[in-house]
């Protein structure tokens, strides 16, 4: 019987751009990127988490990110009430000169 290998290790050199107390962070997306930004805030960190809230997917956040970068951002948030529960959503809308 042959050795089985079931995990494939990788060795990965450190990075090049290290973060310290000194940078501000941005985490977007989902959830997770909440607990992340929880953790880092915890540790003393200067840290940031969705600006435009909650978001599940790749083009939502380049939208987001997109909008942060020029700065030329439009949003507003509507409310509804739904049995008894109140509902609440951002719509963002960005400009740009074409």
């Amino acid at each position: 019987m042959t050795n089985q290998n079931f995990r494939t290790e990788i060795r990965i050199s450190p990075g090049q751009f290290k973060i310290d107390h000194a940078n501000t962070l941005l985490s977007i997306g989902s959830c997770f990127s909440e607990h992340i930004h929880e953790r880092l805030k915890d540790a003393g960190f200067n840290s940031r988490c969705n600006p435009n809230g909650i978001v599940y997917n790749p083009i939502s956040i380049g939208t987001q990110l997109l909008g942060l970068l020029s700065q030329r951002i439009w949003a507003r948030r509507i409310s509804y009430l739904i049995r008894d529960c109140i509902m609440e959503y951002t719509i963002m809308e960005i400009f740009r000169n074409f």
